[in-house]
């Protein structure tokens, strides 16, 4: 294999383990990100097809027209409820709910000051309720309903819906909202194999185990983790990812991507045991 050749094989596997690092996001959303610096990858056009967007990305053609996007920030929510999915999650829900920002595109928490002015969302029985029809208007907050049949007129949401079962992660909205560019550099494709460095155990043993990236804690450096033979989830930042042979068994001893230097020095594997608030929301609490 020539150098040239080599370098050729090196950038195509660098745009795609990046698609997939983003949740499987578009080219052109990519390209975005290079343009704007935020990424660097060299050859972009060689970016192959992907197969797993092909199984979970077929859809409909586009609704003609746009809807005009709300001047400013929660001017117009967004919101959707999805369900129920073929495979529960943890604590055996099988539905999510998204309020997404028509401005930024933000799925947005309460972390500022500003008050929604209006909700639009189908004429599901989860909005038409009395107790939430009350809580809109006891907060001066507009309900906007769908007419039955256009789905396209609530696309945001309807779209994020997707997005998130497509696995995809938003990025242009963080910096519309924050007002500065997302880092990337912590990245890892979701579902890859990693091996995780043991803190105790015997000399003569491996000093690593195999377990599976499953996300990104908040509260903490490091990643989630989840360990099929102890049924856990648990943090750690000493790991070695395997992400090029993913999802592919037969490739996964040909390269190792080792996680980025850029982290704090200090250990922060903790394990967790799943509970469920009492809101309805799964969550892993120490």
């Amino acid at each position: 294999m020539t150098a040239q050749h080599k370098r050729k094989v090196d950038d195509h596997e660098n745009a795609q383990i990046w698609h997939a690092r983003l949740g499987h996001i578009s080219k052109d959303r990519i390209r975005r990100l290079v343009d704007t610096k935020s990424l660097e990858i060299d050859d972009l056009d060689h970016l192959p097809t992907c197969e797993s967007c092909l199984k979970g990305k077929m859809t409909k053609k586009p609704f003609v027209g746009q809807s005009a996007i709300a001047k400013g920030l929660l001017d117009l929510v967004h919101t959707d409820v999805c369900g129920p999915l073929s495979i529960p999650a943890r604590g055996g829900f099988s539905y999510f709910i998204t309020f997404t920002d028509d401005h930024s595109r933000l799925e947005v928490e309460n972390q500022t000051s500003r008050k929604i002015k209006a909700l639009r969302s189908d004429r599901g029985g989860e909005y038409l309720s009395g107790e939430f029809i009350d809580y809109l208007k006891e907060n001066g907050i507009l309900s906007q309903w769908t007419p039955p049949g256009t789905p396209q007129l609530n696309g945001v949401a309807e779209r994020r819906n997707r997005t998130l079962l497509d696995t995809s992660i938003p990025q242009t909205p963080y910096e519309i909202w924050h007002g500065k560019p997302a880092s990337y550099k912590y990245l890892r494709v979701w579902g890859s194999p990693a091996y995780v460095k043991r803190l105790v155990g015997d000399k003569l043993n491996s000093r690593s185990s195999l377990y599976r990236f499953i996300g990104y804690p908040k509260e903490t450096a490091g990643y989630y983790f989840y360990d099929p033979a102890e049924q856990k989830v648990f943090i750690s930042r000493n790991v070695v990812f395997l992400e090029k042979g993913f999802p592919s068994d037969n490739q996964r001893d040909e390269v190792l991507i080792e996680e980025s230097s850029g982290e704090p020095p200090h250990d922060s594997t903790a394990s967790f045991e799943p509970t469920v608030h009492t809101d309805g929301v799964p969550i892993l609490r120490r």
